[in-house]
């Protein structure tokens, strides 16, 4: 892209009696300079396409061919040259703040964005404001962020390098309150740099090593790499003695049980706790996983071993309330699934206590040899009922495959008890599948629909054949197809 030196970039230094142009702000090779005009005596000094008017360039140095001996030093020169577009303009301002107030406008066109460096020793707040036509009163603060942050900002006020993305034709700077001096410099840029989205971006990329990250480490798997809930990372322990009775507590937030092992010498009595507030506590009932104590019936123990118990509150404790002496030590383990009961029993127990049977004390038995027309001897669970009065038990009425049958009850005359039959013919109809019984129930339509009775005496006259019963239409289904 053509470019003016002095004017688009860089700058120059003209030496006539050493024939050289010095640039600064620019670096250049010889196939990069167009054309170089001293102006003020409107005559060409060097030209790419005329051999008399060459040169060479050494560093950023030019020496020219064309003699300029007899030129002035501040004679007026102009210079194009070549320049890509990717190249950014070192420095679009650089000053020194020390007062409140908007700065000059700086024209962003042909830039994507601005990077600001602030140093200085000062305290206060300054804007980035935006304006497309940069008249007074259309100036509006703009985002910026900084190099290694993923917050937007819409206030200065620190040192570091900010980032502006050029929205608006003009920018500035506007200082609202300052004590001290800013150092400002800013750098117009021809790339977008990196947005605030594409610094989110590399931050969720796991690759990156950033600090933020959404993947989620040390997940509990098993064998397969399936996920599962997963028990408490460490276990808590703690000690106690008479003169320290509280073994250990514990926040049980997020988990259904706790496995307690007492351990060590001591004598008195260890009671679980649980608390919502961890200041009043209540017992809590747990089982002995050694299976020598029933389900849930105990909230205190004075031996050794480990014991399940429900989270029951935010918090568990391990007290040793009646302290005789030694020290008891536990270590508490939270679990993910809850307590199970220590359900002791078979068929003949339930807890380690007895069936019932006529005359004794105990639980119902499940199951159980009972006479028929005889009064039970034993309780077992029944299916079926027995007589109010005689206190005899009735079993259930099945057939020869033990299939459930309702004895037949003549219902009372009269239409409105028709549907009270406690008996209903299945035989046409059980074991048929699904298809079977379809196309049964269309035989039934399609003989209904030929039903010749139901019609007029004229019309049945008139047909071929004078049937006029359906059993002729179930015996020979063809007719139905004439």
């Amino acid at each position: 892209m053509k470019q003016l030196i002095g004017h688009d970039v860089g700058s120059l230094v003209f030496n006539p009696a050493g024939k050289t142009i010095t640039f600064s702000g620019v670096t250049l090779t010889l196939e990069q300079i167009l054309l170089i005009t001293n102006v003020t005596d409107q005559c060409i000094i060097f030209n790419f396409a005329d051999q008399t008017r060459g040169g060479s360039i050494v560093g950023n140095v030019l020496t020219l061919e064309y003699d300029t001996t007899a030129m002035a030093a501040g004679d007026s020169i102009q210079c194009y040259v070549d320049i890509p577009s990717s190249r950014d303009v070192p420095v679009l301002y650089s000053g020194t703040i020390a007062a409140v107030g908007a700065g000059t406008q700086i024209d962003t066109q042909d830039y994507s964005s601005l990077v600001l460096q602030v140093s200085g020793t000062w305290t206060g707040a300054m804007l980035i404001e935006g304006s497309n036509d940069g008249v007074e009163g259309t100036w509006s603060p703009l985002l910026f962020m900084t190099l290694n942050e993923l917050s937007m900002r819409d206030s200065l006020t620190g040192n570091g390098n900010y980032i502006v993305k050029c929205s608006t034709r003009y920018l500035r700077y506007n200082v609202k309150s300052l004590t001290g001096s800013v150092n400002l410099v800013i750098v117009g840029r021809l790339s977008d740099e990196i947005h605030a989205a594409d610094r989110l971006s590399l931050a969720l990329d796991e690759s990156t090593n950033t600090n933020l990250n959404t993947a989620i480490r040390n997940l509990s798997r098993d064998q397969y790499n399936a996920l599962f809930l997963s028990d408490a990372a460490q276990f808590a322990s703690g000690s106690g003695t008479v003169a320290n009775r509280i073994v250990l507590q514990m926040n049980t937030a997020g988990y259904q049980s706790v496995s307690v092992q007492l351990f060590g010498t001591w004598a008195g009595t260890v009671t679980f706790q649980s608390s919502n507030d961890g200041s009043v506590w209540v017992t809590t009932l747990g089982w002995d996983a050694s299976g020598s104590t029933n389900a849930l019936q105990l909230g205190t123990t004075t031996a050794n071993g480990i014991y399940v118990v429900p989270c029951a509150g935010l918090y568990f404790r391990v007290n040793f309330t009646t302290a005789t002496s030694g020290m008891v030590q536990a270590t508490a383990y939270l679990r993910s699934t809850p307590s199970v009961l220590n359900s002791q029993f078979n068929i003949s127990q339930v807890g380690g206590t007895a069936s019932r049977s006529a005359g004794q004390t105990g639980v119902v038995s499940v199951g159980g040899s009972t006479v028929p027309l005889a009064v039970p001897t034993v309780y077992p669970v029944l299916v079926g009922a027995h007589d109010q009065a005689s206190g005899v038990a009735r079993r259930l009425l099945a057939d020869y495959l033990g299939r459930l049958l309702l004895p037949s009850v003549q219902p009372a005359a009269g239409m409105q008890n028709l549907f009270a039959q406690a008996v209903t013919d299945t035989s046409l109809v059980e074991g048929l599948s699904n298809t079977e019984l379809l196309n049964l129930i269309l035989r039934e339509l399609k003989i209904h629909s030929f039903y010749l009775s139901e019609l007029p005496r004229k019309l049945h006259k008139a047909t071929e054949f004078a049937s006029d019963e359906p059993e002729a239409y179930r015996t020979d289904p063809t007719i139905l197809a004439s």
